[in-house]
């Protein structure tokens, strides 16, 4: 207990004083020719035959105070604003209202990103005083949307704010084109279902409600398997044929059937949801919380969230993700409840290793020195802290906490032995060696006790010393 006592405190020293380079536990891996749920800067869904979940954590996020229900964690990454009418891209946002933010702070979160991919850094909707926790340049597209230049090799690691957002201005002209844009060819019956659900003198509350019914109520299937889509029957296919897909043919087709009904639209990729990682009460973004949905614009009011997935499918919004894609997956008989157990565990293992590498392996310069000042106020100097812990190490060496050996089995034995000896008060002292205890048993107990106890110290004598004894 000694040793390993001494071993802790010298571990202890030498981690606070000397910080520890960062190798990340998780990184965020290519799958190669298995497309994977996660974040992609484009929305590409009709090349996707089938999609595999992925559990890697991309990003934690932690919340001062309650984290917000889960219908409000929409993590935005990108607003593409054209398409081709399947896949969607961005391009030129132009002007696209302006817009106020209202002084009352909703929530205050901190993100650490483990994949610096792209550079996006993932907010909620009217995120303001965006700071950075480590050194690098943040990058503001617009409409709330950043992106960053990293100065180091460390993952990106910020806090942010929201608030309510106010549009004082109306949509421009160009940017209401723009958010119109749909592809030369568009399936007739896709036509005739946005005049009827948009037709003149409809309120837009009442437009909403026919999309959600329709959506609702036509038997899509929310899908990782929704086949190849061709990209010029991509809409009435899904629409009215196989309808069959995940959050990405949703946000497609419906951003695509709002433009047709003259409301302007764009989609939205980033994250929904989240895990709560249960050691650390932390949020817990992985690639299979990917998602993507639409913002629409109201005269008014400004952009507005409207996410198909949350009317045919809502337990992909409403519940924790681990939970919702092991009843699907059991549903179909595609994994045993041993394999939804597996996961589960899998998981948490993956979140404690994930509270191991933010806690260790970031403790980085500036961590210690945070460390330090809140301990003593001032950084101490770079060459005393290291010359305290070559003293501290050498002052537990000499002292035998380190160095010292561990008994064997045959010196304890023999120690109680002796312990056992001088309660009969037969006169042994550490000094007397093993031949000079025997000759002492012998000499002072009964014959047969006094070769009993004899016999054990020639085993000894013989496991300690060898066949000399």
């Amino acid at each position: 207990l000694l040793c390993a006592a001494s071993c802790t405190l010298l571990t202890s020293i030498l981690f606070c004083l000397f910080p520890r380079l960062y190798i990340p536990f998780f990184n965020i891996r290519s799958v190669g020719e298995n497309p994977a749920t996660g974040f992609t800067r484009e929305l590409r869904v009709g090349e996707i035959a089938k999609l595999h979940e992925n559990d890697e954590p991309v990003f934690r996020a932690t919340f001062m105070g309650e984290i917000p229900p889960r219908e409000k964690l929409y993590w935005r990454g990108e607003i593409l604003n054209h398409t081709d009418g399947m896949n969607w891209v961005r391009k030129n946002q132009g002007r696209t209202g302006e817009h106020i933010l209202r002084e009352e702070t909703l929530y205050e979160y901190t993100v650490a990103l483990e994949d610096q991919g792209a550079g996006h850094l993932f907010n909620l909707s009217g995120v303001r005083n965006l700071s950075p926790l480590v050194p690098f340049h943040i990058l503001e597209t617009g409409q709330g949307i950043y992106r960053a230049m990293p100065l180091s090799k460390k993952p990106f690691s910020y806090r942010a704010q929201t608030a309510e957002v106010e549009y004082v201005r109306p949509l421009a002209t160009r940017a209401r084109e723009r958010y119109l844009q749909l592809p030369e060819s568009v399936d007739p019956r896709v036509r005739a279902l946005a005049k009827r659900m948009g037709g003149e003198g409809r309120e837009m509350g009442e437009k909403l409600a026919l999309l959600v019914e329709f959506f609702r109520d036509n038997g899509f299937d929310y899908t990782y398997e929704p086949g190849i889509y061709a990209r010029e029957r991509f809409l009435g296919e899904f629409l009215f044929e196989r309808k069959k897909g995940f959050c990405g043919h949703l946000a497609s087709a419906l951003g695509l059937l709002m433009r047709q009904m003259g409301i302007p639209a764009r989609v939205v990729v980033g994250f929904q949801g989240g895990v709560i990682n249960p050691y650390g009460q932390e949020l817990l973004l992985r690639g299979a919380d990917a998602h993507a949905w639409v913002e629409y614009w109201e005269e008014g009011a400004g952009w507005r969230l409207l996410d198909a997935t949350a009317t045919v499918a809502p337990g992909r919004i409403t519940q924790d993700s681990l939970d919702y894609f092991a009843e699907i997956k059991g549903a179909r008989g595609e994994v045993s409840a041993l394999g939804t157990l597996y996961r589960r565990v899998s998981f948490h293992v993956k979140a404690l290793y994930y509270g191991a590498n933010t806690f260790f392996l970031h403790f980085d310069r500036d961590a210690q020195r945070a460390f330090w000042r809140n301990l003593f106020g001032v950084m101490p100097n770079p060459w005393i802290m290291a010359l305290t812990a070559v003293v501290a190490s050498l002052i537990l060496i000499l002292w035998g906490g380190v160095g010292r050996r561990i008994p064997c089995p045959h010196q304890r034995a023999y120690g109680a032995l002796l312990k056992k000896l001088k309660k009969r008060g037969i006169p042994v002292t550490p000094h007397h060696g093993p031949l000079e205890v025997r000759a002492l048993v012998l000499g002072t107990l009964e014959r047969r006790e006094g070769l009993i106890l004899a016999q054990k110290i020639n085993r000894y004598i013989r496991a300690r010393y060898g066949e000399r004894g």
